[in-house]
């Protein structure tokens, strides 16, 4: 009698064990596969990017500001555009500041594949300042170059004409995340808005399958 009960006392410890176990990883997986979903991978991002481009250059707004721009010579004009900002904040995630960053190089790619350029920013603590830009102006006056090859750099810098308002907004449901990345364009002349181009992933780990 006393075996019975102690056994029946072991499977019982047992099962339990099992259940927490079992519920303890089954519970790890199901976060495991959350957390993957919080995010866009770096194919996401280039293809997120590559769309919302289409969506600037496809713009009607946009077709007729470029072809104003043109002034109806019939040459593709480039265009040169200011990053103003680049906010995630709004995805409570510490990991989108790096992402945001991605898809802004992602961006340049494509916009540059259209003729849209972005104004390398002179001063640090600017939103698209390039680390050692400066280094080009300052050879102009260094006796140590040879003065008479290559060209002037200084003070040749392209003015911007439109700038580039980037943000991203996560909203999660229970297991559901959505992710909007948005692309503002703003008529550097006017300050008002000229298009703004968005793109919304739902449930990120699932379209990766």
């Amino acid at each position: 009698m006393i075996i019975a009960s102690r056994t029946l006392v072991f499977i019982i410890a047992l099962a339990s064990t099992l259940f927490v176990v079992c519920g303890c990883a089954g519970s790890n997986a199901s976060r495991a596969s959350f957390d993957t979903n919080r995010t866009l991978s770096l194919g996401q991002i280039e293809s997120k990017a590559a769309d919302l481009v289409a969506d600037i250059v496809a713009n009607p707004r946009f077709v007729k500001y470029r072809k104003a721009l043109q002034g109806g010579n019939g040459q593709s004009a480039d265009i040169v555009m200011l990053v103003q900002n680049i906010d995630g904040t709004a995805t409570n995630d510490r990991e989108w500041p790096t992402m945001l960053e991605s898809l802004l190089a992602s961006l340049e790619g494509s916009l540059a594949a259209q003729g849209l350029s972005f104004r390398q920013d002179l001063d640090p603590g600017l939103p698209n300042y390039v680390k050692g830009i400066e280094e080009f102006d300052k050879q102009d006056s260094d006796a140590r170059y040879n003065q008479t090859t290559g060209t002037v750099t200084t003070g040749a810098a392209h003015k911007a004409v439109l700038g580039l308002v980037l943000t991203a907004t996560k909203q999660e449901l229970g297991n559901q995340v959505e992710i909007m990345l948005r692309a503002k364009v703003v008529d550097g002349e006017s300050k008002t808005t000229l298009l703004v181009a968005s793109s919304l992933t739902k449930n990120p780990a699932s379209e990766r399958k």
